[in-house]
């Protein structure tokens, strides 16, 4: 999930008249040497802590149909299947008349973007989270008004933070203990 911040970086870059192509050679600077030394540890930490001790998804982790046994890599990946056009066309229509319905419609709530983020894995697993905060947006706003949403805002923020605090926490706690593998966000 890095365009959001790349993105960002670029919006602050702009106002405060940075020029932008140095800022994206940077960037991918950046990229390359993080790709690098990913890889490096990736297969460093496999010889040094023996790949079997590691957690599974070290050794097994990979997208559904990529290559990701040995035993795939010697036969190949099976071929793309018929129907996988169909739910890629389904897809395309779905996001298209979900535009037209919020360009249309003022009371259409439904942003295309969601359709298209809907089935990553953060956003799979943070969405009862992002529910209740858009429900609890709505109803102060309905009810007590924009003033009222702007004097609970802090309170929010501070439940996000106190979050990220705690996880601070338990992550200085197993350090300490010498623990690992704890699973802190929502799985």
């Amino acid at each position: 999930m890095l365009m959001p911040s790349f993105v960002h970086g670029f919006k602050l870059a702009h106002d405060h008249k940075i020029r932008a192509r140095p800022l994206l050679a940077l960037v991918f600077a950046v990229i390359l040497i993080s790709m690098v030394m990913s890889f490096w540890m990736y297969v460093r930490i496999g010889y040094i802590y023996s790949g079997l001790t590691t957690h599974s998804w070290f050794a097994i982790g990979g997208a559904p149909g990529s290559a990701n046994s040995a035993k795939q890599l010697l036969t190949g990946v099976p071929d793309v299947s018929w129907t996988n056009w169909l739910w890629m066309g389904s897809g395309v229509a779905l996001a298209y008349l979900m535009m037209l319905a919020r360009s249309r419609f003022l009371w259409f709530p439904l942003h295309p973007l969601g359709l298209l983020v809907s089935q990553s894995y953060y956003i799979r697993m943070l969405w009862p989270a992002i529910f209740i905060g858009w429900l609890c947006k709505v109803i102060i706003i309905r009810y007590g008004g924009n003033d009222t949403y702007r004097k609970t805002t802090p309170a929010f923020l501070g439940l996000i933070l106190g979050d990220v605090a705690m996880m601070l926490f338990w992550i200085i706690i197993d350090a300490w203990q010498g623990r690992m593998g704890h699973r802190l966000m929502p799985a």
